[in-house]
């Protein structure tokens, strides 16, 4: 599975989910896209995109969206703070559907 993980998550999360093609937006070099250009940009090379951005599904028109979107609720963006969410994203992910929308908190 090819996974995305929005610019504003730390780059360690993409080294806490193993078995699967983790990228950061940065690495990709989106980091100057806002996300409805973003995620028109990843929808066909990613299958699944991993955010914190919880107004994302309010923001954005999610329906024109072929991959799975995964909002993670956490008190902030720092790693000690997503790091408890992790069983929860691994747990997901064999799980999750193109299109589909998840919030793991």
């Amino acid at each position: 599975m090819k996974i995305v993980i929005d610019e504003c998550l730390p780059h360690r999360l993409a080294k806490a989910i193993p078995g699967h093609k983790v990228c950061t937006v940065q690495q990709i070099r989106l980091n100057e896209l806002l996300n409805g250009a973003l995620l028109k940009a990843i929808n066909d090379d990613f299958d699944v995109f991993i955010t914190i951005d919880q107004n994302i599904v309010f923001q954005q028109n999610l329906k024109s969206v072929k991959m799975a979107v995964i909002v993670l609720c956490a008190r902030t963006n720092r790693f000690d703070d997503i790091q408890p969410l992790i069983p929860a994203i691994l747990k997901a992910l064999p799980r999750i559907k193109p299109g589909q929308i998840i919030q793991i908190d």
